[in-house]
């Protein structure tokens, strides 16, 4: 289901969908600062390696194209990211929003 599909069906307010999104976009810079964090501390572990050990880094690679896809698998389907119609009818609830 897309966002706006739910958008009108919702009733919610602007400064509703802004927190909702802002809680998303900060659930996904943290994620996006994680895989960077990873990716530069592999870099430099790789600069640190000997410049031969080519089979190592592909492997690093490897290693890292992995968690990237799981990353974004993660992303896609993670339930945190997911709107229903129960999420936000409780998130207005718990909010005191009619």
């Amino acid at each position: 289901m897309k966002s706006g599909q739910l958008e009108k069906p919702s009733k919610l307010e602007p400064l509703a969908k802004d927190y909702i999104k802002a809680l998303i976009k900060e659930a996904v810079d943290a994620l996006r600062e994680e895989l960077k964090t990873e990716i530069i501390s592999s870099m430099a572990g790789r600069q640190i390696q000997e410049k031969g050990d080519t089979n190592a880094d592909k492997l690093r690679m490897d290693d890292l194209e992995s968690e990237i896809g799981k990353l974004w698998a993660r992303y896609r389907e993670d339930d945190k990211f997911t709107m229903t119609r129960a999420k936000i009818v409780n998130w207005m609830e718990k909010n005191r929003i009619e």
